[in-house]
């Protein structure tokens, strides 16, 4: 869903990972890491990453 934001914790900006998804709301989901985190980034601790 375009705009559906999903915060994953200890999730850094450029982090592929694979997640599952704790709690959905109305707006916003939060997820956690399951496996194969990779960094291309900086420690930075916030993502945005839109789908179309």
């Amino acid at each position: 869903i375009q705009g559906f934001v999903i915060f994953v914790k200890n999730g850094k900006v450029g982090q592929n990972a694979k997640i599952r998804v704790v709690q959905v709301g109305n707006r916003f989901a939060t997820a956690e890491i399951v496996d194969g985190a990779t960094s291309t980034s900086s420690s930075t601790t916030a993502t945005e990453q839109t789908t179309s």
